[in-house]
């Protein structure tokens, strides 16, 4: 009785840890879940789209002057170089100038 008492003991050990990994790991994965859904990408109030979160879709669909190509180009340059500090900055990226940005100011947001 006493040897299958000592090797319970290990196999229950080993089902605790197994259980706490697997339960940790979908409490992350949770959170991160969370997190990326809390970015917005309009601001319903203000109507407004975020250069720093909009995908190259909804920035072809919703901006004036902008389509596939610059969109793309858009998101591109928010990859490469971080998010955006600015609406001006916007000036750095391929095929988007002055008038596009003026056309859109109302409609953007970082």
């Amino acid at each position: 009785m006493e040897t299958t008492s000592l090797r319970i003991k290990p196999m229950k050990k080993l089902i605790t840890i197994i259980a706490f990994t697997f339960l940790s790991a979908i409490s992350v994965s949770a959170a991160d879940n969370t997190a990326a859904q809390t970015e917005p990408v309009m601001s319903e109030s203000l109507n407004k789209i975020s250069i720093n979160h909009a995908s190259a879709e909804l920035l072809a669909e919703r901006l004036n002057g902008v389509g596939d190509k610059k969109a793309q180009a858009i998101v591109s340059y928010r990859d490469d170089h971080g998010p955006f500090q600015s609406l001006e900055q916007l000036l750095d990226v391929k095929g988007i100038g002055p008038s596009i940005i003026e056309k859109n100011r109302d409609f953007l947001s970082l």
